[in-house]
């Protein structure tokens, strides 16, 4: 057999992952947008990163453009790396709703191949297909794909499997290059979404805590913490200036009952393991139920019953120790599952930070991912019969089939590119600040908003405001930089004034006059800066700077990031374990998936029916 025939035939779980991967991302093969809570502002996030990157800020705290144009610390406190993925595709010439679509889709298709190489280790490649296929067709990855448009939850979905493999190779292994592995895909997790990160760091120390109490090596433990601790450094750029500030802007916003309080979006038992419902497109559907789904739940419980059956086999290859780990994803499943109920509210009252997460349906991340592992363990129920991947096919076919109606959205529009201009204009119609429904990024001391509109205007007509306010009679202003975080200008003024930049205060603000530092004002109601320029000819500098904590804070990532590039570079990967030994399944299985994806388009699809 030549090589790349052999490498096909190894990859072939791999390949149909992918092709399972196509029914999920269908939906998204449309050039209309879902009508989702959140996509339009996820586009917005990103035109307004690209647009302060395009001023020549990388990394930027500030969001000059929003909030009326006056401005707002959105990325001081909202997780940028979707927004840094979308605007990426959005310069490689793809319009924002295309690219967000694309987006999504990557986000299916790697987060099926990142649980996929989680089980792959563990159980082999047809437990690792099953459980890839549970995962990218489940009720909460289409929940958040087609109904919230919530890029960033989706794309933790990928972090999170990917964090707890190089994790479980970094600490088996005892490896120094997977632990480097494993510290960025923590810290890309903690970049994407922090209620995520949040709520998966005690799925992950409680992993930590499993594997070395398997192996009886508490040095693991330590190792799995400085992990830990290394991806909190390698990000502590975002997030320790985000925890630090969070008292300076109206983070009570995000608290504002009914819709965002954690004791009102709790699920029913009913709709945790929501059984499939049928979807019919030419009626007006409600959205299908936030849920782990009863499939997805019988699936993990017939995982969790392999565990008599794996302590009894003497003749099967699992690895040692094996025997426990379904246990350890069923009990956490349980955990995670019954935190989204009433019955676990005190919990939720009494633990600190908890409730900034908000919604208790959020859990069904980490119960759906448990679940799609214990998937992939009922294949084990096959192996005793040699018929692996006879298994790892009718698990991905009931869970494609039972998951179906979850991904049937609903079109509100054809696509259009978004602009700073339309963003505005979303801003000013739906009542909304930037890219968040209360404002809770707004600084406290703006109390309302200005009724001046002259500077959207400007923005919408794609002008240059004209920021600076207040000039007298015979003042000149030559501006040398327009740019609103680092505007530079001549000014030549007959008399003393107190002029305005049109832009809110915040933690950062700096004014130099011929390189001196001036102190600023705040305007009450408004939250505007002020500030005194004495009569003559002046060099005026208004910029967004830095504070000591958020040097602090960037220092210590840079410093990690090296480190953790020096152990990349400087470690050789050591040799993998031998391969798993299965009977091998038909190349015909790749004919499978298009086959159920043809059989929705062209039988499902076309009537209204209980599979539908």
């Amino acid at each position: 057999m030549s090589t790349s025939a052999g490498w096909a035939r190894r990859s072939l779980p791999q390949t149909t992952v992918l092709l399972f991967g196509l029914l999920s991302i269908w939906p998204l093969l449309q050039a209309r947008t879902t009508c989702s809570d959140d996509g339009v502002f996820h586009m917005h996030k990103a035109l307004g990163l690209e647009a302060a990157i395009q001023l020549g800020h990388w990394f930027p705290r500030w969001s000059p453009h929003m909030a009326h144009g006056f401005g707002y610390p959105l990325y001081n406190f909202y997780a940028p790396l979707g927004s840094y993925i979308l605007a990426g595709l959005h310069a490689l010439g793809f319009i924002f709703p295309l690219a967000l679509h694309i987006a999504f889709a990557l986000c299916i298709l790697l987060a099926g191949l990142a649980v996929f190489a989680l089980v792959r280790d563990w159980w082999g490649p047809w437990a690792a297909l099953a459980a890839a296929v549970v995962y990218q067709t489940s009720p909460y990855l289409a929940f958040n794909v087609l109904f919230r448009g919530a890029l960033a939850e989706t794309l933790a979905l990928v972090w999170l499997p990917l964090t707890l493999w190089t994790l479980d190779r970094a600490l088996r292994r005892e490896s120094l290059r997977w632990g480097a592995l494993a510290v960025l895909c923590f810290a890309a997790l903690i970049y994407t979404h922090n209620a995520s990160a949040l709520l998966a760091a005690p799925l992950i120390a409680g992993y930590a805590v499993f594997v070395s109490g398997e192996r009886r090596r508490r040095q693991l433990l330590a190792r799995a913490a400085a992990i830990m601790l290394a991806g909190l450094a390698l990000s502590a750029h975002f997030w320790l200036p985000a925890l630090a500030e969070r008292d300076l802007v109206q983070t009570e916003q995000l608290l504002v009952p009914p819709v965002f309080t954690y004791y009102t979006n709790f699920l029913t038992g009913a709709e945790l393991l929501a059984p499939p419902a049928a979807t019919h497109t030419g009626l007006i559907n409600p959205s299908p139920p936030k849920a782990l789904g009863a499939v997805a739940a019988m699936l993990a419980l017939l995982g969790a019953a392999t565990v008599p059956l794996r302590r009894t086999d003497t003749h099967t290859n699992q690895p040692k120790g094996d025997t426990a780990r379904p246990l350890f994803f069923f009990v956490t499943l349980l955990l995670y599952g019954a935190l989204t109920l009433p019955l676990t509210l005190p919990l939720w009252d009494r633990i600190p930070l908890l409730p900034f997460v908000q919604f208790p349906w959020r859990m069904l991340g980490v119960a759906t991912l448990c679940a799609a592992v214990l998937g992939g363990a009922a294949v084990h129920w096959f192996e005793r019969i040699n018929r692996a991947w006879i298994g790892a096919t009718i698990i991905a076919i009931v869970a494609t089939f039972a998951h179906l109606s979850w991904w049937y959205p609903r079109y509100c529009a054809e696509f259009s590119e978004a602009t700073i201009g339309t963003m505005l204009e979303y801003e000013y119609n739906t009542f909304t600040v930037g890219t968040s429904a209360k404002g809770e990024f707004l600084p406290k001391t703006v109390r309302y908003l200005p009724e001046d509109s002259t500077i959207a205007h400007a923005l919408q007509a794609s002008d240059t405001p004209a920021r600076l306010r207040g000039l007298p009679t015979g003042a000149t202003l030559n501006v040398r930089d327009p740019d609103p975080l680092d505007f530079r200008a001549t000014l030549r003024t007959p008399e003393a004034f107190t002029a305005a930049y049109q832009m809110f205060y915040y933690l950062g603000w700096r004014v130099t006059i011929d390189g001196q530092s001036r102190p600023l004002e705040v305007t009450a109601g408004t939250g505007l800066i002020q500030f005194d320029i004495p009569a003559g000819e002046h060099e005026l500098r208004v910029y967004f700077g830095a504070t000591p904590l958020r040097v602090m804070a960037s220092s210590i990532t840079v410093a990690t990031l090296l480190v953790t590039i020096a152990t990349l570079l400087l470690t050789s990967p050591r040799p993998t374990a031998p391969a798993w030994h299965h009977s091998h399944a038909p190349t015909l299985l790749l004919a499978l998936p298009l086959g159920l994806l043809a059989a929705k388009l062209l039988l499902i699809d076309r009537s209204d029916n209980a599979i539908h």
